[in-house]
């Protein structure tokens, strides 16, 4: 017999997980930049400020996708200083474009991959609106960093994909 006590002990369990879940998403957000940073390697040309955010649009609802979008690049930049100001504005711009991105991809049905692969280019393109808001960026210096990103947007794709594929293939 289902009864409304099992309903909402479920309910709780499956809230109780979701917010495990974001936690985990917010440290590895934390932790992805740090690791990059601390190999040497330039968060410019990897954007692992994406990688967490890459792992949950496959899953993720679309409100708390953007606040993780929101919450990435902040709690970056609170406690680690990085990315520095005005680079905060153009990835939390982008980051957030990416999510309300795959959000229309899944809405629609669109291919995974294809939606993954395209909101990332359309994400990191976004941030150009803020080139007048800010006079130590010119137009020529985001577009070099868009292009040097590349290796960031294959990663971040292949990110998305591979998790994608592993939580389709777990469904089954």
């Amino acid at each position: 017999m289902y009864t409304t006590t099992n309903y909402n002990n479920q309910a709780k369990v499956k809230a109780s997980t979701e917010n495990m879940l974001m936690a985990s998403l917010i440290i590895a957000s934390l932790i992805f930049p740090l690791i990059t940073h601390t190999l040497g390697l330039k968060g410019t040309l990897y954007l692992p400020i994406f990688f967490s955010i890459s792992l949950a649009v496959s899953f993720m609802s679309f409100p708390k996708l953007l606040a993780l979008s929101v919450l990435a690049p902040t709690l970056n930049m609170l406690l680690t200083g990085m990315p520095k100001v005005p680079i905060y504005y153009f990835l939390l711009v982008e980051c957030v474009a990416l999510s309300i991105f795959i959000f229309v991809g899944r809405k629609f049905n669109i291919n995974f991959y294809i939606t993954a692969l395209v909101s990332m280019i359309l994400a990191r393109l976004s941030s150009i609106i803020l080139i007048p808001f800010f006079n130590t960026m010119t137009t020529e210096a985001w577009f070099n960093g868009i292009v040097n990103g590349y290796r960031g947007i294959i990663i971040n794709v292949l990110f998305a994909a591979l998790f994608y594929t592993a939580l389709k293939k777990k469904s089954k």
